[in-house]
C-alpha cells in the first residue's frame, strides 16, 4: 500500500519577522504581553529590547500602598490597587516575594517600572540595604553601603530616577538634612552605571525643607520635588545643576506628577477644593491653572475625598481616595467623568506609589 506523502510541518511563529511580531504584541493587553515573554528566548529578547518600548503597551497598572491595623499581625501590610481595564491587568504581588529574605521591606518610590525599597536586616531596623527591583522580570540589585551622616536621623528622603527611553541605568538620591531645622544640606547620589555613591552639597536655598511625603518626578534629566514652602526644586543626576521654580502664592502643599509629558501640581485645601496646575512651558517657569473643583461635586455630594493620590501619566485623569467609603476613585478632567475603581484595604495609608510595568531591560537585569 502506497503511503501518502507527509505534510510539511511548519512553525508559523518562526516564519514571522521581528517587526511583525512586535506589531502583533503592540495590540495585546499588558497581561498577555507579559505571558508572551515565556514563549521563547527570541520573543523575550524582542519584548525586552529598548527600541520596542514605545511600540509595546505602556499603561498605569495601579498603585502600591499600605494599610495599618493595631489588632493585626503584622500591623502594617502592603497591597496593590489595580486600576487597569478589566482583563488587561498584570498580576502584581505587593510583597515582592522574589526579593531576598529580609525582616521588613519598605517601598520608598517607583519610577518608570522600577521599585526602590529599604530592606531591613533585623527587626530593630538598625541595619538596612537599598534595593531596586523590577516586578515584571523579578530581578533586583542591592546597592552598596550608602554614605552615613554623623547623625542617622539626618537622612531626609530617598528617591529613584530612571528613564528607560534614555538609558537602562538608574540613580538613587539620598537627601541629607540638619538635625533640628530639617533644612537640606546635601545629597548622596548612587549611579548604577558607576556602581558607586557620590556626595554633593546642596545649592538650594539654605532653608529648603523636603517633607517626608513629598513626591518626585524625573524628567529632562532632573529630579523634581516639592518643598514645604511650597516650591518646585530640582537637581540633576550628577548633583552639579540645582534649580528652583516658585509656585503661585496661597497654594497648599500637594504633589507633582508627569502627565502627557508636562509637569502638573495637584493640591487640595482643608475644605476639599482641588486645584490642578500645569507647567505647559517648562522654560517659562509659569504655572497655568487647569482645573478647580470641590470633591463633593465629584462624589455627588454624598462624601468627600480625604487624599489626592496621583495624576495619570498618559491621560488627564486624577486619582483620589475616600475614607468615608474606603474606595479608590478617578476623575477624567477632559470628559468630566467620575468612576469608583475599587475598595481599599481597611486602614489604608500612603505612600501611594504609581506602577507602570517595564518589559525592557534595565540595570537591575544585569548583562
Amino acid at each position: 500500500m502506497e503511503k501518502s506523502p507527509k505534510k510539511l510541518q511548519t512553525d508559523p511563529p518562526a516564519s514571522l519577522t521581528d517587526d511583525l511580531i512586535v506589531e502583533i504584541l503592540s495590540r495585546l493587553p499588558v497581561r498577555l504581553v507579559h505571558r508572551c515573554r515565556c514563549v521563547s528566548k527570541t520573543w523575550r529578547d524582542l519584548i525586552s529590547h529598548p527600541d520596542h518600548r514605545k511600540k509595546l503597551p505602556q499603561t498605569l497598572a495601579g498603585f502600591f500602598y499600605g494599610s495599618y491595623h493595631s489588632g493585626r499581625v503584622p500591623r502594617f501590610s502592603r497591597h496593590f490597587a489595580d486600576v487597569s481595564a478589566a482583563g488587561s491587568h498584570l498580576p502584581v504581588d505587593a510583597s515582592l516575594p522574589f526579593l531576598p529574605k529580609y525582616s521588613n521591606v519598605d517601598q520608598l518610590d517607583t519610577c518608570n517600572g522600577l521599585v526602590l525599597c529599604r530592606c531591613y536586616k533585623t527587626p530593630s531596623k538598625d541595619e538596612f540595604d537599598y534595593v531596586v527591583c523590577n516586578p515584571v522580570t523579578q530581578r533586583w540589585i542591592e546597592l552598596p553601603p550608602h554614605p552615613t551622616p554623623e547623625e542617622p536621623d539626618c537622612i531626609s528622603i530617598v528617591r529613584l530616577a530612571f528613564n528607560p527611553a534614555v538609558s537602562s541605568h538608574f540613580h538613587v538620591f539620598q537627601f541629607e538634612e540638619t538635625d533640628k531645622e530639617m533644612h537640606i544640606t546635601g545629597v548622596n547620589i548612587y549611579s548604577s552605571q558607576r556602581g558607586a555613591w557620590n556626595h554633593r552639597d546642596s545649592e538650594w536655598d539654605e532653608h529648603t525643607i523636603l517633607p517626608f511625603t513629598t513626591r518626585s518626578v524625573f524628567v529632562n534629566g532632573m529630579l523634581h520635588l516639592i518643598t514645604a514652602e511650597p516650591a518646585l526644586v530640582m537637581v540633576d543626576t550628577e548633583g552639579k545643576s540645582w534649580g528652583t521654580i516658585h509656585m503661585p502664592h496661597s497654594l497648599y502643599f500637594g504633589f507633582i506628577g508627569l502627565s502627557r509629558g508636562c509637569l502638573h501640581y495637584v493640591t487640595m485645601t482643608p475644605d476639599s477644593k482641588i486645584s490642578i496646575l500645569c507647567l505647559e512651558d517648562y522654560d517659562s517657569k509659569e504655572w497655568v491653572l487647569k482645573l478647580t473643583v470641590r470633591t463633593e461635586e465629584l462624589f455627588g455630594g454624598t462624601e468627600q475625598a480625604d487624599s489626592m493620590i496621583a495624576i495619570h501619566p498618559y491621560g488627564d485623569i486624577i486619582f483620589l481616595s475616600s475614607r468615608d467609603t474606603g474606595t479608590l476613585a478617578s476623575y477624567d478632567i477632559r470628559r468630566q467623568e467620575f468612576r469608583r475603581i475599587c475598595n481599599l484595604e481597611e486602614g489604608f495609608t500612603g505612600p501611594y506609589l504609581p506602577y507602570v510595568p517595564l518589559f525592557t531591560k534595565s540595570a537591575v537585569d544585569g548583562d
